[in-house]
Formats: C-alpha cells, structure tokens, sequence
C-alpha cells in the first residue's frame, strides 16, 4: 500500500513531464506567431524546468479552489465526484491563464496575481474574451464526455479513453494562451524567446 501512495504520484510526475514539456514549447511558438513548433523538447526534459515547474505551479493552484468547493457541494451526495470534476474544470478554467501568466510576469512562483495581468482585462478585454469563449466551449465539451464516460460500472476502456482527453485539453489551452500572450503582449514584462533564437545569439 505505502509503495502505491508513494509511487503513484512518482510515475504520474513521469508521464506529466513530457506533457508539461511540450506545453511550454507550444505556448512559445504560438506566441511568437510561429507556424508549427520548431524546436520541440528532447528527452533532457530537465532543460525547461523552470517553466515546466511554472505551469505545474500555475495548474495545481487552479485546481485547487475547485477542488474544495466541489467537495463542500458534493459532500454525501452520490454525485459527489462529478460535481468536484466540474468545479476544478471551472476553477482552472478561469485561473490557470491568470496564474501562469502573473507567474512568468513576475518571475517567481509565489506571485501568481501581477497587476499587469489584470490591468490586460480593461486594456485586451477582446484578447481576454476571445481565449475565454474558446476555451470555454473546449472545457465544456471535454467535462461533458467525462460525465458520460466516467462513473461506476462504466468500462476500463471509456477511463482509458477519458484520461487521453486531459492531455489534448491541456495542449488547446495552452495553445490560447501562447495567442493570449501575443495579444496581451505590450502590457508583459517579459517576452516568450524559442530555444532557436537564443542559439543564433549566440553563435
């Protein structure tokens, strides 16, 4: 048992890493306008760790709120776990963009709000709106296949199916969020630099 609670969140962290990886590359092309990801992570995945340590940050403080809210919702009730999936969906939704960015805005993991960021709202309020609607009718779409292909008694086969739509979510967001950071970007102090360009500074 001990070996399962430790192990489990160690391998999780394993499969993640790549993912995590190649979010951060995602987000970098799209935010400089860039057609296809040019340089997409090698199997050093330690090389992007800040940013990878920043969006995990970014992700788990997103879900949390939702988490408890679902949880003091649900309580007994037997819907109990889908009502949790809503809220760390909803959470995430609206907090994951603000906290990633306030984050890199920043520079530090222990500032996830930047008054930057949220002056954006009032000065890109149609950047703001167009990543929202996009992401909302992506988060909605995929909360509701989880609701018809988790529970119990349903098949290991529709899990297995539920879970490969976490990573495809996690891309498409991050993928409006590299075109919320090109909108927004006169109002960040800092710029998304693919590895390509800072080798041909280099050289």
């Amino acid at each position: 048992m001990l070996v399962v609670v430790l192990g489990a969140p160690v391998v999780g962290l394993l499969f993640a890493m790549p993912m995590l990886s190649g979010a951060i590359a995602l987000i970098e092309s799209v935010a400089n306008r860039q057609q296809r990801v040019a340089d997409w992570p090698g199997f050093n995945l330690f090389d992007n760790a800040g940013d990878m340590l920043a969006i995990t940050t970014a992700l788990v403080g997103s879900v949390i709120p939702g988490f408890f809210l679902g949880a003091w919702l649900g309580g007994d009730e037997p819907a109990a776990g889908r009502i949790q999936i809503a809220g760390m969906m909803a959470s995430s939704f609206v907090l994951f963009p603000i906290f990633l960015l306030s984050m890199l805005d920043n520079g530090s993991l222990f500032a996830p709000l930047s008054n930057s960021i949220l002056q954006s709202f009032h000065g890109a309020a149609e950047a703001w709106g167009g990543y929202f609607l996009k992401t909302f009718i992506a988060f909605a779409v995929v909360m509701m296949l989880w609701l018809l292909l988790l529970g119990e008694g349903k098949p290991i086969a529709l899990a297995a199916v539920a879970g490969c739509l976490f990573p495809v979510l996690v891309f498409f967001t991050c993928q409006q969020i590299g075109a919320l950071a090109d909108s927004i970007s006169e109002h960040l102090s800092f710029e998304f630099v693919p590895p390509n360009s800072e080798d041909e500074d280099q050289t």
